[in-house]
């Protein structure tokens, strides 16, 4: 008898929408090494890292943070867009 999961597909969503309160968790590798580890062992075979909270329009939004993520992360040669007040990073 063979153990499988019920669902071919197994996945599983964590969200980055806040630099106070995600931040520490996202630039911790072994969080990500135990993390990892643990959807495997679950056998998820599929994961979403998703960024920013998204709303229908940004008008006014003060807290949208990595809601459109190339400007936190980085430049695109062309086009000057950037998420102030942080520094630009360098072109890829």
């Amino acid at each position: 008898m063979s153990e499988r999961p019920a669902n071919a597909i197994r996945s599983i969503a964590r969200t980055f929408v806040s630099d106070v309160e995600d931040k520490s968790w996202f630039q911790d590798r072994a969080f990500w090494s135990r993390y990892l580890t643990m959807l495997a062992a679950q056998r998820f075979n599929r994961f979403h890292l998703m960024l920013g909270i998204g709303y229908d329009f940004t008008t006014g939004i003060t807290d949208c943070y990595f809601h459109f993520a190339y400007p936190f992360l980085l430049a695109v040669p062309g086009y000057n867009v950037r998420a102030v007040p942080l520094p630009m990073p360098s072109a890829i």
